[in-house]
Protein backbone atom coordinates (compact mmCIF):
# COMPACT_ATOMS: atom_id res chain seq x y z
CA UNK A 1 0.00 0.00 0.00
CA UNK A 2 1.39 3.42 -1.04
CA UNK A 3 -0.07 6.63 0.41
CA UNK A 4 -3.51 5.06 0.80
CA UNK A 5 -3.37 3.21 -2.51
CA UNK A 6 -4.26 -0.48 -2.68
CA UNK A 7 -1.96 -2.30 -5.11
CA UNK A 8 -2.98 -5.27 -7.24
CA UNK A 9 -0.26 -7.07 -9.22
CA UNK A 10 -0.60 -10.31 -11.17
CA UNK A 11 3.13 -11.06 -10.92
CA UNK A 12 2.71 -12.59 -7.46
CA UNK A 13 -0.07 -15.01 -8.37
CA UNK A 14 1.35 -17.43 -10.94
CA UNK A 15 -1.27 -19.61 -12.62
CA UNK A 16 -4.06 -17.85 -10.73
CA UNK A 17 -3.26 -14.38 -12.01
CA UNK A 18 -6.28 -14.24 -14.37
CA UNK A 19 -8.72 -14.95 -11.53
CA UNK A 20 -6.79 -12.52 -9.34
CA UNK A 21 -7.11 -9.75 -11.93
CA UNK A 22 -10.84 -10.34 -12.30
CA UNK A 23 -11.19 -9.99 -8.53
CA UNK A 24 -9.13 -6.81 -8.73
CA UNK A 25 -11.41 -5.30 -11.35
CA UNK A 26 -14.52 -6.16 -9.36
CA UNK A 27 -13.08 -4.91 -6.09
CA UNK A 28 -11.25 -1.81 -7.30
CA UNK A 29 -13.19 -0.64 -10.34
CA UNK A 30 -16.66 -2.04 -11.00
CA UNK A 31 -18.63 -5.29 -11.03
CA UNK A 32 -17.97 -6.75 -14.48
CA UNK A 33 -16.68 -9.82 -16.30
CA UNK A 34 -13.21 -10.17 -17.79
CA UNK A 35 -12.09 -12.09 -20.87
CA UNK A 36 -8.60 -12.49 -22.35
CA UNK A 37 -7.15 -14.42 -25.27
CA UNK A 38 -4.46 -16.04 -23.16
CA UNK A 39 -4.75 -16.35 -19.39
CA UNK A 40 -1.14 -17.52 -19.11
CA UNK A 41 0.44 -14.49 -20.80
CA UNK A 42 -1.82 -11.85 -19.26
CA UNK A 43 -0.24 -9.44 -16.76
CA UNK A 44 -1.42 -6.31 -15.04
CA UNK A 45 -0.78 -3.84 -12.24
CA UNK A 46 -3.45 -1.68 -10.62
CA UNK A 47 -3.59 0.93 -7.88
CA UNK A 48 -6.89 2.13 -6.46
CA UNK A 49 -8.32 4.19 -3.63
CA UNK A 50 -11.54 6.04 -2.78
CA UNK A 51 -11.63 9.75 -2.01
CA UNK A 52 -14.77 11.85 -1.47
CA UNK A 53 -16.90 8.89 -2.67
CA UNK A 54 -14.92 8.80 -5.94
CA UNK A 55 -13.02 5.72 -7.05
CA UNK A 56 -9.53 6.58 -8.31
CA UNK A 57 -7.74 3.97 -10.43
CA UNK A 58 -4.34 3.80 -12.11
CA UNK A 59 -3.61 0.64 -14.08
CA UNK A 60 -1.55 -0.91 -16.85
CA UNK A 61 -2.18 -4.36 -18.29
CA UNK A 62 -2.27 -6.58 -21.36
CA UNK A 63 -5.05 -6.96 -23.94
CA UNK A 64 -8.44 -7.89 -22.50
CA UNK A 65 -12.16 -7.11 -22.58
CA UNK A 66 -14.34 -5.90 -19.72
CA UNK A 67 -18.10 -6.53 -20.00
CA UNK A 68 -20.70 -5.22 -17.57
CA UNK A 69 -24.07 -6.87 -18.03
CA UNK A 70 -27.45 -5.33 -17.40
CA UNK A 71 -27.96 -7.74 -14.50
CA UNK A 72 -24.68 -6.63 -12.92
CA UNK A 73 -25.61 -2.99 -13.37
CA UNK A 74 -28.97 -3.54 -11.67
CA UNK A 75 -27.54 -5.72 -8.91
CA UNK A 76 -24.46 -3.65 -8.15
CA UNK A 77 -25.65 -0.31 -9.46
CA UNK A 78 -23.35 2.64 -9.03
CA UNK A 79 -24.98 5.47 -10.93
CA UNK A 80 -22.53 7.98 -12.27
CA UNK A 81 -19.82 8.46 -14.85
CA UNK A 82 -16.75 6.43 -15.60
CA UNK A 83 -14.20 8.96 -16.87
CA UNK A 84 -10.92 7.62 -18.21
CA UNK A 85 -7.73 9.15 -19.56
CA UNK A 86 -6.02 6.88 -22.07
CA UNK A 87 -2.27 7.11 -21.49
CA UNK A 88 -1.05 4.31 -23.77
CA UNK A 89 -2.73 1.91 -26.15
CA UNK A 90 -6.30 2.21 -27.38
CA UNK A 91 -9.67 1.46 -25.82
CA UNK A 92 -12.96 0.69 -27.58
CA UNK A 93 -15.94 1.76 -25.47
CA UNK A 94 -19.31 0.27 -26.42
CA UNK A 95 -22.70 1.05 -24.93
CA UNK A 96 -26.14 0.63 -26.53
CA UNK A 97 -24.63 -0.49 -29.87
CA UNK A 98 -22.46 2.63 -30.15
CA UNK A 99 -18.64 2.42 -30.02
CA UNK A 100 -16.04 5.11 -29.39
CA UNK A 101 -12.34 4.50 -30.03
CA UNK A 102 -10.23 6.26 -27.41
CA UNK A 103 -6.62 6.99 -28.41
CA UNK A 104 -3.76 8.07 -26.12
CA UNK A 105 -4.36 11.56 -24.79
CA UNK A 106 -8.14 11.25 -25.20
CA UNK A 107 -10.84 10.75 -22.60
CA UNK A 108 -13.66 8.21 -22.58
CA UNK A 109 -16.92 8.72 -20.73
CA UNK A 110 -19.42 5.96 -19.91
CA UNK A 111 -22.60 5.70 -17.89
CA UNK A 112 -21.40 3.42 -15.08
CA UNK A 113 -24.96 2.59 -14.06
CA UNK A 114 -25.70 0.68 -17.28
CA UNK A 115 -24.26 -2.25 -19.21
CA UNK A 116 -21.19 -1.63 -21.37
CA UNK A 117 -18.11 -3.21 -22.91
CA UNK A 118 -14.55 -1.91 -22.94
CA UNK A 119 -12.01 -3.64 -25.18
CA UNK A 120 -8.25 -3.15 -24.97
CA UNK A 121 -6.76 -4.69 -28.14
CA UNK A 122 -3.14 -4.21 -27.00
CA UNK A 123 -1.16 -3.29 -23.88
CA UNK A 124 -2.77 -0.33 -22.22
CA UNK A 125 -2.15 2.31 -19.55
CA UNK A 126 -5.11 4.15 -18.16
CA UNK A 127 -6.21 6.53 -15.42
CA UNK A 128 -9.80 6.20 -14.29
CA UNK A 129 -12.33 8.02 -12.11
CA UNK A 130 -15.77 6.74 -11.10
CA UNK A 131 -17.85 9.83 -10.32
CA UNK A 132 -21.22 9.28 -8.58
CA UNK A 133 -24.02 11.30 -10.14
CA UNK A 134 -24.82 13.22 -6.95
CA UNK A 135 -21.58 15.16 -7.44
CA UNK A 136 -23.07 16.82 -10.51
CA UNK A 137 -26.00 18.28 -8.57
CA UNK A 138 -29.69 18.34 -9.50
CA UNK A 139 -29.38 21.00 -12.20
CA UNK A 140 -26.01 20.12 -13.72
CA UNK A 141 -25.21 17.59 -16.42
CA UNK A 142 -27.87 14.83 -16.25
CA UNK A 143 -25.63 11.78 -15.83
CA UNK A 144 -28.41 9.21 -16.14
CA UNK A 145 -29.36 10.57 -19.57
CA UNK A 146 -26.06 9.44 -21.07
CA UNK A 147 -26.85 6.19 -22.86
CA UNK A 148 -23.87 5.88 -25.20
CA UNK A 149 -20.11 6.33 -24.85
CA UNK A 150 -18.67 9.78 -25.35
CA UNK A 151 -15.17 10.99 -26.14
CA UNK A 152 -13.32 14.14 -25.22
CA UNK A 153 -10.62 14.71 -27.81
CA UNK A 154 -7.13 15.82 -26.86
CA UNK A 155 -7.65 19.14 -28.71
CA UNK A 156 -10.69 20.07 -26.62
CA UNK A 157 -10.18 23.36 -24.76
CA UNK A 158 -10.88 21.51 -21.51
CA UNK A 159 -8.51 18.61 -22.23
CA UNK A 160 -5.18 19.99 -20.89
CA UNK A 161 -6.59 20.95 -17.49
CA UNK A 162 -8.70 17.80 -17.27
CA UNK A 163 -5.67 15.62 -18.04
CA UNK A 164 -3.48 17.40 -15.50
CA UNK A 165 -6.14 17.10 -12.80
CA UNK A 166 -6.78 13.40 -13.42
CA UNK A 167 -3.04 12.67 -13.48
CA UNK A 168 -2.60 14.44 -10.14
CA UNK A 169 -5.49 12.54 -8.57
CA UNK A 170 -4.23 9.16 -9.77
CA UNK A 171 -0.50 9.68 -9.17
CA UNK A 172 0.42 6.87 -6.77
CA UNK A 173 3.65 8.61 -5.78
CA UNK A 174 1.84 11.77 -4.72
CA UNK A 175 0.79 12.71 -1.21
CA UNK A 176 -2.30 14.85 -1.68
CA UNK A 177 -4.37 15.79 1.35
CA UNK A 178 -8.06 15.00 1.49
CA UNK A 179 -9.01 18.64 1.01
CA UNK A 180 -6.82 18.91 -2.09
CA UNK A 181 -8.31 15.72 -3.50
CA UNK A 182 -11.81 17.03 -2.94
CA UNK A 183 -10.91 20.27 -4.74
CA UNK A 184 -9.41 18.40 -7.69
CA UNK A 185 -12.44 16.12 -7.91
CA UNK A 186 -14.72 19.17 -7.99
CA UNK A 187 -12.58 20.52 -10.82
CA UNK A 188 -13.03 17.31 -12.81
CA UNK A 189 -16.80 17.42 -12.28
CA UNK A 190 -17.00 21.04 -13.42
CA UNK A 191 -14.85 20.37 -16.49
CA UNK A 192 -16.91 17.33 -17.52
CA UNK A 193 -20.17 19.23 -17.07
CA UNK A 194 -18.80 22.18 -19.03
CA UNK A 195 -17.58 19.91 -21.83
CA UNK A 196 -20.96 18.22 -22.22
CA UNK A 197 -22.85 21.48 -22.19
CA UNK A 198 -20.51 23.24 -24.60
CA UNK A 199 -20.00 20.51 -27.21
CA UNK A 200 -22.92 20.03 -29.56
CA UNK A 201 -22.03 16.43 -30.38
CA UNK A 202 -21.79 15.41 -26.75
CA UNK A 203 -24.78 17.48 -25.72
CA UNK A 204 -26.98 15.34 -27.94
CA UNK A 205 -26.26 12.45 -25.59
CA UNK A 206 -27.93 14.42 -22.84
CA UNK A 207 -31.59 13.80 -23.50
CA UNK A 208 -34.63 15.68 -22.32
CA UNK A 209 -36.63 14.21 -19.49
CA UNK A 210 -39.41 13.29 -21.94
CA UNK A 211 -37.04 11.41 -24.20
CA UNK A 212 -35.47 9.69 -21.22
CA UNK A 213 -38.95 8.64 -20.05
CA UNK A 214 -39.73 7.26 -23.48
CA UNK A 215 -36.53 5.21 -23.68
CA UNK A 216 -37.25 3.75 -20.26
CA UNK A 217 -40.83 2.99 -21.31
CA UNK A 218 -39.83 1.41 -24.62
CA UNK A 219 -37.15 -0.69 -22.93
CA UNK A 220 -39.81 -2.08 -20.58
CA UNK A 221 -42.20 -2.81 -23.46
CA UNK A 222 -39.49 -4.52 -25.51
CA UNK A 223 -38.48 -6.71 -22.57
CA UNK A 224 -42.10 -7.79 -21.98
CA UNK A 225 -43.29 -7.91 -25.58
CA UNK A 226 -44.12 -11.64 -25.40
CA UNK A 227 -46.15 -11.27 -22.20
CA UNK A 228 -49.85 -11.45 -23.15
CA UNK A 229 -50.68 -9.31 -20.10
CA UNK A 230 -48.63 -6.38 -21.41
CA UNK A 231 -50.91 -3.36 -21.66
CA UNK A 232 -50.74 0.44 -21.56
CA UNK A 233 -51.68 0.31 -17.88
CA UNK A 234 -48.99 -2.20 -16.86
CA UNK A 235 -46.29 -0.48 -18.93
CA UNK A 236 -47.22 2.96 -17.62
CA UNK A 237 -47.23 1.76 -14.02
CA UNK A 238 -43.83 0.09 -14.42
CA UNK A 239 -42.40 3.27 -15.98
CA UNK A 240 -44.02 5.48 -13.32
CA UNK A 241 -45.97 7.58 -15.81
CA UNK A 242 -49.67 7.97 -16.57
CA UNK A 243 -51.39 6.04 -19.36
CA UNK A 244 -52.11 9.36 -21.04
CA UNK A 245 -48.40 10.20 -21.00
CA UNK A 246 -47.61 6.75 -22.39
CA UNK A 247 -49.81 7.33 -25.43
CA UNK A 248 -48.39 10.83 -25.89
CA UNK A 249 -44.79 9.52 -25.82
CA UNK A 250 -45.49 6.79 -28.39
CA UNK A 251 -47.17 9.31 -30.68
CA UNK A 252 -44.31 11.78 -30.30
CA UNK A 253 -41.31 9.49 -30.68
CA UNK A 254 -42.62 6.62 -32.82
CA UNK A 255 -45.56 8.30 -34.55
CA UNK A 256 -47.65 5.23 -33.85
CA UNK A 257 -49.87 3.92 -31.07
CA UNK A 258 -48.90 1.56 -28.30
CA UNK A 259 -51.04 -1.30 -29.64
CA UNK A 260 -49.70 -0.90 -33.17
CA UNK A 261 -46.12 -1.06 -31.91
CA UNK A 262 -46.75 -4.15 -29.78
CA UNK A 263 -48.64 -6.02 -32.52
CA UNK A 264 -45.98 -5.21 -35.13
CA UNK A 265 -43.18 -6.37 -32.83
CA UNK A 266 -45.01 -9.60 -32.01
CA UNK A 267 -45.79 -10.29 -35.67
CA UNK A 268 -42.11 -9.96 -36.57
CA UNK A 269 -41.16 -12.28 -33.73
CA UNK A 270 -43.62 -14.93 -34.89
CA UNK A 271 -42.43 -14.60 -38.50
CA UNK A 272 -38.85 -15.22 -37.38
CA UNK A 273 -39.85 -18.15 -35.16
CA UNK A 274 -41.91 -19.79 -37.92
CA UNK A 275 -39.29 -19.22 -40.59
CA UNK A 276 -36.52 -20.69 -38.43
CA UNK A 277 -38.78 -23.63 -37.48
CA UNK A 278 -38.21 -22.94 -33.78
CA UNK A 279 -41.84 -23.96 -33.19
CA UNK A 280 -43.86 -26.96 -34.29
CA UNK A 281 -47.22 -25.28 -34.92
CA UNK A 282 -48.71 -21.89 -35.71
CA UNK A 283 -50.51 -21.91 -32.38
CA UNK A 284 -47.25 -22.48 -30.51
CA UNK A 285 -45.68 -19.51 -32.28
CA UNK A 286 -48.65 -17.26 -31.58
CA UNK A 287 -48.81 -18.05 -27.88
CA UNK A 288 -45.02 -17.88 -27.44
CA UNK A 289 -44.93 -14.36 -28.90
CA UNK A 290 -47.73 -12.90 -26.80
CA UNK A 291 -50.90 -13.49 -28.83
CA UNK A 292 -53.79 -15.15 -27.01
CA UNK A 293 -56.18 -15.57 -29.94
CA UNK A 294 -54.88 -17.73 -32.78
CA UNK A 295 -57.55 -16.83 -35.33
CA UNK A 296 -57.04 -13.12 -34.71
CA UNK A 297 -53.27 -13.63 -34.95
CA UNK A 298 -53.59 -15.51 -38.26
CA UNK A 299 -55.70 -12.72 -39.76
CA UNK A 300 -53.28 -9.98 -38.65
CA UNK A 301 -50.26 -12.02 -39.78
CA UNK A 302 -51.68 -12.64 -43.26
CA UNK A 303 -52.62 -8.98 -43.66
CA UNK A 304 -49.17 -7.84 -42.58
CA UNK A 305 -47.01 -10.21 -44.63
CA UNK A 306 -49.28 -11.26 -47.46
CA UNK A 307 -48.82 -14.92 -46.62
CA UNK A 308 -50.37 -17.22 -44.02
CA UNK A 309 -48.29 -18.31 -41.02
CA UNK A 310 -48.62 -21.99 -41.98
CA UNK A 311 -46.93 -21.26 -45.32
CA UNK A 312 -44.05 -19.57 -43.50
CA UNK A 313 -43.69 -22.58 -41.22
CA UNK A 314 -43.56 -24.85 -44.29
CA UNK A 315 -40.88 -22.72 -45.91
CA UNK A 316 -43.20 -21.18 -48.51
CA UNK A 317 -42.58 -17.53 -47.68
CA UNK A 318 -40.24 -14.62 -48.52
CA UNK A 319 -36.91 -14.56 -46.71
CA UNK A 320 -37.51 -11.19 -45.05
CA UNK A 321 -40.41 -9.83 -43.06
CA UNK A 322 -39.61 -6.11 -43.36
Amino acid sequence: MTSGWVNWCTGDHGSHKYEFWQDAVRSSVIEADLSVESQESFDGTMFSQTASDVRLVNFSCGPHIIRRTGAQARRHGRDGLMVSLQCAGQAALTQRDTTQIIAPGEFGVLNAGASFEVMFPADTKRRLLLLPDHLFGPTAFPVKCLDQPAKIASDSPFAPLLAQTILLLTNVDGSLGERVKATLISTVVELIAAQFHSTEGMATASKSSAELSFHSLKRYVDLHITNPDLSPATAAAASKISVRTLHRLFARYLEMGFESYVVEARLKLTFAALQAARVRTVSEAAYACGFNNVSHFTKRFSERFGVSPIHVLKGQAPERCD
